[in-house]
């Protein structure tokens, strides 16, 4: 199991303002997914650094009411001799006061085969790794996820529960790299499990965060 200290820790760029673009990012909602709802909801924004990029952040966050929604990025896929960028976000797990949550993380590889020209923006709709039917509500993680922290379950490692105003903090950051560059590239996406007393299963899915990114060949 991934530790939680490989994804959800602060970030610092170092980024050289010469010969350098803002990194193109886009949000696109995926209609009928798991939403966001009072009882449980990821609140989310963040920004990112492409290799060769500067800096830019995402037109838009992931917040109450919202379906679950895909953060894209533009990355150039071919791209050699340029330092690892990175991806940053800032958000909130919230629900009802003192209730415990498991925030879960699911990975992929990118490596999208997109035509067109160099740096093009290829991607045009959101990515969820599936929509699976749960008491819960809908669950777009896969069968392949890892529970990074979880204060349903009493022997998890890592304890989580909102604070007496619902909410709890969520701070960290990811590489990006290209394969030709020597790097993996990456799809993260989360999602909560928040304790719902008002749930008839006593518990509420949030809406899912999914970070893709376009590639260009």
């Amino acid at each position: 199991m991934r530790q939680p200290a490989s994804l959800l820790f602060v970030l610092t760029l170092t980024i050289g303002a010469a010969a350098q673009s803002p990194t193109p990012t886009a949000i696109l909602p995926s209609p009928g997914s798991q939403m966001n709802t009072g009882p449980a909801c990821l609140v989310m924004s963040g920004s990112v650094q492409a290799p060769g990029s500067t800096s830019q952040g995402f037109p838009g966050s992931l917040s109450l009411f919202d379906p679950s929604t895909t953060f894209a990025y533009q990355c150039d896929g071919t791209q050699t001799g340029t330092s690892p960028g990175a991806l940053a976000y800032v958000g909130f797990a919230e629900g009802g006061p003192n209730q415990p949550f498991a925030l879960a993380v699911a990975e992929l590889p990118a490596a999208l085969p997109c035509g067109g020209t160099t740096g093009q923006a290829c991607m045009s709709q959101p990515s969820l790794f599936s929509s699976i039917p749960t008491p819960y509500g809908l669950f777009h993680l896969g069968l392949n996820f890892s529970i990074i922290m979880d204060g349903i379950d009493p022997n998890h490692p890592v304890q989580a529960s909102l604070n007496f105003v619902g909410r709890y903090t969520l701070i960290g950051s990811f590489p990006v790299d290209t394969a030709a560059n020597g790097g993996a590239e990456k799809r993260l996406a989360v999602q909560l499990l928040v304790a719902n007393p008002s749930a008839p299963n006593g518990f509420t899915l949030s809406a899912c965060l999914n970070v893709d990114q376009w590639v260009a060949n």
